[in-house]
Parts: C-alpha cells; sequence; structure tokens
C-alpha cells in the first residue's frame, strides 16, 4: 500500500457520526456542495453564505478543514491550511523548494504561500475547480487528495523540527 492510499484511508468527516444538514436546517440553503455532501453521507460542518468548511479527522487526532469558496459560482475554490506558520525571517530555502517541486508535480491543486500580519508564513493548498463539473466523486477525490498532501508537508515539517503536532 503506498502513501496515498494509507493517509486518505485514515481520514474520516469529523461529524460524519453527526446530523446530517436538511432543508431546514440552512433555512432553504441548499448549495451544489451540500447537495454533494449528502451524496457522500458527509456532513457540513459550517457555512457562511456561500462559503463552506468541511471538518475530517486526519491520522494525528487533528481536526483539518477544507475550506469551500463560491458555491454555486462559475468557479468553486478549495483550500486547506497546514499547520505550519514560520517567521519570514527564518524560512528554510528547502521548505520553498519542496513547495515548488511539488507544484509541478501536483495533477490539480497547488501550494500558495501567504503572509500575515505578524511577518509569518502561511502554507494552504488550494484549486479551483468549475462548480459546474463538480461531482460527489470529484469532490471526495479532490478533498482526500489535499488532505494528504497538508498531512505529508505537516509530517515532514515536523521531523524538520519545524512544526510541532502536539
Amino acid at each position: 500500500m503506498n502513501l496515498f492510499d494509507e493517509l486518505t484511508g485514515l481520514f474520516s468527516n469529523a461529524a460524519g457520526s453527526q446530523h446530517t444538514p436538511t432543508d431546514e436546517y440552512y433555512h432553504g440553503q441548499t448549495g451544489r456542495i451540500d447537495r454533494l455532501c449528502r451524496q457522500l453521507g458527509w456532513s457540513v460542518n459550517e457555512r457562511d453564505g456561500k462559503n463552506t468548511e468541511l471538518h475530517f479527522t486526519d491520522a494525528l487526532g487533528k481536526t483539518r478543514l477544507v475550506f469551500i469558496f463560491g458555491d454555486d459560482e462559475p468557479l468553486v475554490t478549495f483550500a486547506v491550511y497546514s499547520f505550519a506558520i514560520l517567521p519570514l525571517s527564518k524560512v528554510p530555502e528547502q521548505v520553498l523548494g519542496h513547495l515548488l517541486r511539488q507544484n509541478s508535480e501536483l495533477l490539480q491543486p497547488a501550494w500558495q504561500v501567504g503572509v500575515n500580519e505578524n511577518d509569518e508564513l502561511l502554507f494552504s493548498l488550494r484549486y479551483c475547480a468549475l462548480g459546474e463539473g463538480l461531482t460527489a466523486a470529484t469532490l471526495k477525490y479532490l478533498c482526500e487528495t489535499m488532505l494528504t498532501e497538508v498531512v505529508t508537508f505537516d509530517i515532514k515539517m515536523h521531523k524538520a523540527g519545524l512544526l510541532s503536532l502536539t
């Protein structure tokens, strides 16, 4: 079994045993992501207008969030953030080199690096999808692929002493 299979098998929807959203719960608002999640038996954990959060539990018992922006828009953006936050002045060039290499190897999502107000780097994996083409299988694939990539990155950051996972 390869690392991808091992990691994707270890994710579970954190709210899977809780409620499944209903039309009444969202006051009649059911968007594309809600419908696809229902098909997968997943719960929508949070919703803010056209934005959705799905919570998953990773192999380390940590809750990972998949942010989905633009539910019924022509372009839907998926984002998963790494737990790593590094001061801008202390980022090893190997980290940035790794992300650039990953971007050339990944088929769909891509790594982005942002700087917050404290001059710290934030690492996120993002993907823009055509909303009309999204299916339940595509949603599942994107969530699993992105979560696996981010967890793998965080484990490497932990092994390098750049992230505490406790």
